[in-house]
């Protein structure tokens, strides 16, 4: 299963060639050093920014099996890139052409070559979900751990489009589970945040650490309940997870979930995982005050009935009912007030609840406090 792919910035933006090559086809091709329009402009349609592109370039991305074995039976130099470091096999790789992407390695193209960016054509169809491809520039020696030039694998390209197919390909053979994007994240933690369940389950069965943390001391754990994968959450916790990691700001997954406004998370992670309820981050804030900036009451609820305290207050005095009060968040404020939240607590300035509605021009909902 795959999600929608946003051709990621380090990869062949593959639209341009889908949609630009044939705009062009009726340009004839002067020579192998001549150049054709690639990239069309925004402002003038008929504008078109000119790079390097040859005959071998132009069939990889057609797929034009026939003119690609004339230029090889010419002795065209197969590795020969456009402006951008694209050679043929990296075109033909991103596009998802089998057929050239088979009649390019049987030729004996450079299959480690690298885009400006450091893509390879392994790159390019992993980024592109290109299953079939993987596996077959895989057999042709493509070495899996390659990087490009900000750190990213393959694997970690292909996590961040939930490409099972790939993804399996890449682990069978040998990708390194760990550090696979930049700043020490992993494929897990990108797949928790925007992935199926398997697609976690796919990556700890090939030795995934669920507990490993990125330069900000974000885990994987704490990813999905940011984005509120809470099917991405569950399996982590069926995989050990650690339930109340926190990452450099203090914050743990629960209050991400709180401060994110998603409900079944929090109740999955404050019953299902035990996470405690009254943590603070290093601004002293737990995840109840942290939920108070949201409009809904069903994770307040969750917090309270958890044993959460409804008067802890962060470093500057701010009660979740100070929050919610002076955002404005009315269901919010009443639940609180409902469920014994003290309306008369200062904050570091003396500043009560009702004053901060005040001052931020909730005048109903002051009233209401």
């Amino acid at each position: 299963m795959a999600r929608r792919n946003r051709f990621p910035a380090a990869g062949i933006a593959l639209a341009v060639y889908t949609m630009t090559i044939f705009s062009v086809a009726a340009a004839p091709l002067p020579s192998e050093s001549a150049t054709l329009s690639l990239v069309e402009s925004d402002a003038a349609p008929n504008l078109y920014i000119r790079t390097i592109w040859t005959k071998a370039l132009d069939a990889a991305a057609r797929n034009d099996i026939a003119t690609l074995s004339e230029e090889i039976e010419a002795g065209a130099d197969l590795n020969a890139a456009d402006g951008d470091g694209n050679s043929p096999l990296m075109i033909a790789a991103a596009a998802g052409h089998v057929s050239a992407v088979r009649r390019l390695l049987e030729a004996g193209v450079d299959v480690g070559l690298a885009n400006a960016r450091g893509m390879t054509p392994l790159m390019q169809a992993a980024s592109h979900g290109h299953g079939a491809i993987v596996r077959r520039l895989i057999a042709g020696g493509a070495a899996v751990e390659a990087r490009t030039k900000d750190g990213t694998s393959a694997l970690g390209l292909a996590a961040r489009g939930c490409y099972d197919a790939t993804i399996d390909a890449l682990v069978k053979a040998g990708a390194h589970t760990a550090n696979n994007l930049t700043n020490g994240q992993t494929a897990l933690m990108i797949a928790a945040a925007e992935c199926p369940a398997s697609i976690v389950e796919l990556l700890v069965k090939a030795g995934a650490n669920v507990n490993l943390a990125d330069a900000a001391g974000r885990s994987a754990l704490w990813q999905a309940a940011d984005a509120g994968n809470l099917d991405g959450a569950l399996a982590l916790i069926q995989h050990g997870a650690k339930i109340d990691q926190v990452d450099k700001a203090g914050e743990t997954a629960l209050m991400r979930a709180a401060m994110r406004g998603h409900g079944k998370v929090v109740q999955l992670l404050a019953t299902k995982g035990g996470a405690d309820v009254n943590l603070a981050s290093r601004d002293g804030n737990t995840a109840l005050i942290l939920a108070a900036r949201t409009d809904a009451d069903d994770h307040i609820r969750t917090l309270i009935a958890r044993g959460a305290k409804i008067d802890s207050r962060n470093k500057l005095g701010f009660s979740a009912l100070m929050m919610a009060a002076g955002l404005g968040q009315k269901t919010v404020v009443a639940t609180l007030l409902e469920l014994g939240a003290d309306r008369k607590l200062r904050n570091s300035r003396r500043e009560q609840a009702r004053d901060l509605a005040i001052a931020a021009g909730h005048i109903e909902l002051a009233k209401s406090i």
